[in-house]
């Protein structure tokens, strides 16, 4: 049994450190030698002679998408191995033994190159922005400011602010910590979202053991160890972490009856990245004296009146985290966008605004009928987790593979079977897609296609074979020792 064990820990901490070396050979399919030595350059002190040598004198099939894209698959099938035998053992690790291997995986992914996963860059800049320039991020993109010795990382250069204002405050925070070089900056960043990681690794604990104390461990391990989690918690510096952490909190304070200050912590969640409000409802669906929810209201109301404040200029303000690109990529909606331009272009507009509002106006009815349903924490976690799922498999007109995180912390609390299955296999599935964008290195609307076809076919084929959207009388709990 230790040997099994041991083999769980080493084989993940094996896939973190194959994860690092995936950045290398990416850089090298996508640049080239010159074009990594140019990389090196920037992101580095200094270029060592020995370095230009070793990239210098790399063989060629290094430089391949077939490579890379080979590589970057085992590395996933790896993860996936290590973490269904981390999931056949939970019971018998130790939570000292689940959080130590947490914080050893969470390391190693520390030191993840930058380049791929580069929202980072945006992070800092626009904290910069708020607290040395003063710039409203809403309104004022990163090129307003493009003589600032940052604004050659940044990628999103010319969008105004997608996120929610208290984001802002702790970007500038963490600016402010980094100091003046890029990698002090990184370094900042990525330390605060490793260090939410296994505090959300802790609450879903914490949480678990309050609801279902003998599946506490085996929800730890879920949460802790998911690669999908640990990529963009720590490699990609994802701000969902920050979201995530204060929906946890929201929900361990309300089940300690600190009913007021879990408010505060909600809206905060939503004042991070706006889409977790959709838990908002079911949370008040929960509260059993009737009478706190107008004053949960209100404190959550002010609390969004006092972050928003320095931001505001004017009711546009408010609409402003919610811009989209005006594409579609990588959802159900631009599957049908593009069959149809292909059939009939005439009428492509209409037929896809005719989809987004159908699509829409099932997912509210779903919403409500499923809000009529909560009767209690057990459903309420299951009700929005599968509200998470198919907003993102059918609803969302644009969706990136991060977003599936929004998922994850409310399927695994609710140790539901079915949604926990389609949970993690779509945490798996959507770190393989990637597959398809590091063989052909394109974003072109076929290989959308079978990106998509690999995310969110198999968890949308269990999906509807199980009925999810249809609540058990008695739920289906995962029981130890199964998958």
């Amino acid at each position: 049994m230790r040997t099994r064990k041991n083999l769980a820990l080493w084989l993940m901490e094996l896939a973190c450190l194959n994860y690092l070396m995936f950045q290398v050979f990416f850089a090298l399919s996508r640049k080239g030698p010159e074009g990594v030595i140019s990389l090196a350059s920037r992101y580095l002190p200094f270029c060592p002679d020995w370095l230009v040598s070793l990239l210098s004198g790399l063989p060629g099939w290094l430089f391949t998408g077939w490579w890379v894209g080979s590589f970057y698959a085992f590395v996933i099938l790896l993860f996936g191995w290590a973490y269904l035998a981390g999931i056949r053992d939970s019971d018998n690790f130790s939570r000292r033994a689940i959080m130590l291997g947490t914080a050893l995986f969470c390391a190693t992914l520390f030191f993840f190159p930058p380049g791929k996963h580069h929202d980072v860059f945006l992070y800092i800049f626009q904290g910069k922005m708020v607290a040395l320039y003063r710039a409203n991020p809403y309104f004022t993109p990163p090129s307003a400011f493009a003589h600032d010795c940052f604004y050659r990382y940044v990628g999103w250069q010319n969008f105004t602010s997608a996120y929610g204002p208290l984001w802002h405050w702790i970007e500038a925070g963490l600016y402010l910590l980094g100091g003046a070089n890029i990698l002090g900056q990184i370094a900042v960043f990525r330390f605060f979202t490793l260090i939410l990681h296994l505090l959300n690794t802790w609450l879903i604990y914490s949480i678990e053991e309050h609801i279902r104390p003998h599946q506490a461990q085996r929800a730890m391990l879920l949460y802790g160890w998911n690669p999908l989690l640990l990529v963009y918690a720590v490699a990609g510096c994802s701000n969902d972490t920050a979201m995530i952490f204060l929906l946890l909190v929201g929900i361990w304070l309300s089940l300690k009856n600190w009913r007021f200050l879990s408010s505060l912590a909600l809206a905060g969640s939503v004042l991070v990245k706006m889409f977790s409000v959709l838990f908002l409802p079911f949370y008040l669906k929960t509260v059993k004296n009737k009478k706190e929810v107008p004053f949960s209201l209100l404190l959550m109301a002010l609390a969004t009146f006092l972050v928003w404040l320095p931001f505001y200029r004017g009711p546009a303000t408010f609409a402003r985290p919610f811009w989209t690109a005006g594409n579609y990529h990588h959802s159900f909606v631009f599957l049908w966008n593009y069959c149809w331009q292909l059939l009939s272009p005439k009428n492509c507009g209409l037929a896809t605004r005719f989809l987004k509002f159908f699509l829409s106006g099932g997912f509210i009815w779903m919403a409500w009928k499923s809000w009529k349903q909560t009767r209690s924490w057990d459903s309420s976690l299951y009700h929005a987790a599968v509200l998470y799922f198919f907003l993102l498999v059918v609803v969302l007109p644009a969706r990136a593979t991060w977003y599936i995180t929004w998922l994850m912390p409310l399927a695994i609390l609710s140790l539901e079977k079915r949604i926990l299955l389609v949970a993690l296999t779509f945490s798996l599935t959507g770190l393989l897609a990637l597959t398809v964008y590091y063989l052909f290195h394109s974003y072109a609307p076929g290989y959308q296609v079978a990106t998509m076809s690999v995310e969110i076919g198999p968890p949308l084929v269990l999906a509807v074979k199980w009925k999810i959207w249809r609540p058990s009388e008695e739920p289906s709990r995962v029981q130890p020792g199964q998958p």
